[in-house]
């Protein structure tokens, strides 16, 4: 017996375009983000949050050196 795939809780517009961001370049900065979104680092900061709790975004290694894992981006890449 297969257990269904988890339910990723929504993600909205802007956790996708971050997503998005983060897939193509996972060195990415909160304020490279902040720039390039034309938003604020603090705003930048709680979405990344807010992905990490929903399971959908990881860091790896060290805050400066590290790297973004994109879990799930809501693309289908099949």
């Amino acid at each position: 017996m297969t257990l269904p795939p988890p339910v990723t809780p929504p993600i909205t517009g802007l956790e996708l375009k971050i997503l998005g961001l983060l897939k193509d370049n996972p060195h990415l900065s909160s304020s490279e983000l902040a720039a390039l979104l034309s938003i604020g680092r603090d705003t930048v900061k709680e979405y990344l949050g807010r992905l990490k709790s929903k399971g959908v975004l990881v860091r790896e290694g060290a805050a400066r050196s590290g790297s973004w894992v994109v879990l799930w981006d809501g693309r289908n890449d099949d």
